[in-house]
């Protein structure tokens, strides 16, 4: 029987904070983890980590946006079943899709670490429902990018008539 990962709870932050990249290899960084990852310097580098399960949280979304509620498209206001659903569906798509089997291995230890058998406890999956956050605000940030209607945000230019 193989030994269950350490419990990784969700950093705490001050209201001023966001939960990032740097917060979430943080919570990481205990001697089981560091072992394992040769201290996020080997081949396992948190945001590589971070930006396959994205890339798979892509997938649930694409799944998953017409049962999710239209007024209130975040994961986290979404009803438990579909929430259950959706992280199910991850699960599902983390066997197949392809990859580095380590890194598979690494992920499967990392949501099984966030994921409390006691949904009491603060935090309980916080490391999907953070990926699946910023996989969110990529693909409306996207949108924007496209929407010729969106407001343009023009950075510094300035141009000049020449006098002459």
């Amino acid at each position: 029987m193989t030994r269950r990962p350490p419990s990784v709870p969700r950093p705490k932050l001050s209201r001023t904070q966001n939960l990032g990249a740097a917060q979430v290899q943080m919570a990481f960084n205990d001697e089981y983890w560091l072992c394992k990852t040769e201290n996020w310097e080997g081949k396992a580098v948190m945001a590589n980590i971070l930006t396959l399960i994205q890339s798979i949280c892509e997938e649930v979304l694409e799944e998953y946006e017409g049962r999710m509620s239209k007024t209130f498209p975040s994961y986290l206001r979404q009803v438990a079943p579909i929430k259950r659903a959706m992280y199910g569906k991850f699960l599902e798509l983390l066997q197949t899709s392809s990859m580095e089997e380590e890194d598979r291995s690494l992920i499967f230890e990392m949501m099984e670490a966030t994921d409390f058998r006691d949904k009491d406890l603060r935090g309980s999956q916080w490391l999907f429902e953070y990926c699946i956050r910023r996989t969110t605000e990529n693909r409306s940030s996207r949108a924007k990018s496209r929407d010729p209607k969106a407001k343009k945000r023009h950075r510094g230019v300035v141009y000049f008539q020449g006098t002459r």
